[in-house]
């Protein structure tokens, strides 16, 4: 609020009270209890304090003759007083040297007669030394009327005019103050702590036990797990030996049978050492048949022969052991199936160990779910634990599965989670269901209120940040 508000240059012109509806139609003036009886009407419409304070320090000349008024508001808890609205201004400014001074004055004032009551006084009273503003305020009469409501003091109002106040004068300021103090009160009651009727008292009590008996009420613990449909029992296809990948020869998915190549290696070094030891063999079976020849008439031929025989099985061995290593180049199926393994790309000319797994020979009709169950979900394990199965192909139709058995080990799944690997049987058939098929489990564990059911989750990660 600009001190120029507060500190007026020249008297401002009284406002007439509000005129009747028939005022400017020539009928007769409404008489003073009409219009009070108006103004009081609107007061009641006010609906939050900030308008009311204005209403108090602008409107209320329609039926109180003041030139400038000052409400000043008690702060909630505290015996502090703040000026809050003032006539002119719409808005105060609590750092103007003028608004400082009126606080002052009250603070002054309730200091010797108190608050909670109507008091007159005329400037420079109260000012406590002096003040050009003040000295220069045309407005030397104060009004101060309190606003009382069950024997507490809301606040009150400064009314300044330069005429001295009479008695009628008092009595229709605490009419407005009191007319006030019941609009604030009103406006202020929703806000307060009101005492509860027996109805209400019920519903309340209603309420809490209905929400103790859900918190209380059984229900069924479940986690969700991502899943996928693999082959049970499948034939794993895997390096007879240390070689290199020469070619795939069947495709991804594609069904084999029996005896069907699969996989090719590498075969230079194995067939050139085939080629070597055939030729070992043809040179001791030259020598033993040589010496064989010479041994009726030549003694020391008749020695070597022994030796030599002994090289020539010896080469027939090798042969024998080259020759199946060459044949072992290429892996045939065992059993019939479908062949299950990742790109074709990713093996060729890879180099494998003896016993590393290339692919898998599985039967179609014969699958499993196979669940990564993170750990802070193992809770829920247990072995026969129902099972809901939500593919991704077909998420709206959910098939039943049970638990068969799960790793005591937890290892990083494909998402990097430490999880325990879980294996589900399905209880009910579909033939759209192929190897690979992934999508969501939700395991079912037991039986838990649902305050615990809802605030596991919680308790499990608090637990393991804090160790409590």
């Amino acid at each position: 609020m600009a001190v120029a508000h507060l500190h007026p240059t020249q008297e401002p012109t009284k406002e007439k009270p509000a005129d009747a509806a028939g005022s400017s139609g020539g009928g007769p003036a409404p008489s003073f209890a009409e219009i009070l009886l108006a103004f009081e009407a609107k007061v009641r419409e006010i609906e939050t304090p900030a308008e009311l304070f204005l209403h108090i320090s602008n409107e209320a000349r329609s039926v109180f003759g003041f030139r400038q008024a000052f409400v000043l508001v008690r702060r909630k808890g505290v015996e502090d007083y703040i000026l809050t609205a003032a006539s002119s201004a719409a808005k105060v400014d609590r750092n103007a040297p003028f608004v400082r001074r009126i606080e002052s004055i009250f603070k002054e004032m309730t200091a010797d007669v108190g608050c909670a009551g109507q008091h007159c006084f005329s400037l420079p009273a109260y000012c406590g030394g002096d003040d050009r503003d003040l000295d220069a305020y045309p407005f030397r009469e104060f009004l101060y009327t309190p606003f009382l409501r069950n024997g507490d003091t809301l606040g009150g109002v400064f009314f300044a005019r330069e005429a001295p106040w009479r008695e009628n004068d008092r009595l229709l300021a605490q009419r407005l103050a009191d007319l006030y103090a019941h609009a604030w009160q009103a406006q202020r009651a929703p806000k307060t702590k009101a005492r509860l009727s027996v109805s209400g008292k019920r519903v309340r009590l209603g309420a809490g036990f209905l929400l103790v008996a859900a918190a209380l009420f059984p229900t069924r613990m479940t986690a969700l797990a991502p899943m996928e449909i693999s082959a049970a029992d499948p034939f794993m296809v895997t390096a007879p030996y240390d070689g290199v990948v020469s070619r795939i020869v069947v495709e991804q998915g594609q069904t084999v049978a029996g005896g069907d190549r699969l996989v090719v290696f590498e075969d230079i070094e194995r067939r050139n050492n085939f080629a070597l030891a055939e030729r070992t063999e043809r040179v001791a079976s030259a020598r033993y048949q040589r010496l064989a020849r010479g041994a009726i008439n030549d003694a020391e031929a008749k020695r070597e022969l022994a030796v030599a025989k002994a090289e020539l099985e010896l080469a027939q061995v090798e042969k024998s052991y080259a020759l199946e290593l060459l044949q072992a180049m290429e892996i045939a199926a065992d059993r019939d199936g479908v062949a299950i393994f990742s790109d074709k790309n990713d093996w060729v000319g890879r180099p494998v160990r003896a016993g590393e797994s290339i692919m898998q020979i599985a039967d179609p009709s014969l699958i499993e779910v196979v669940i990564d169950m993170p750990v802070k979900e193992s809770l829920l394990l247990k072995e026969g634990a129902s099972v809901t199965i939500f593919t991704d192909s077909d998420p709206l139709n959910a098939l039943k599965a049970e638990i068969l058995h799960f790793t005591y080990d937890p290892q990083p799944d494909k998402r990097g989670i430490l999880s325990y690997s879980v294996t589900a049987k399905l209880l009910e058939g579909d033939a759209s269901l192929r190897i690979g098929v992934q999508g969501t489990a939700r395991i079912e564990g037991q039986k838990a209120p649902f305050a615990l059911a809802v605030l596991r989750r919680p308790i499990t990660s608090l637990r393991q940040l804090t160790g409590i």
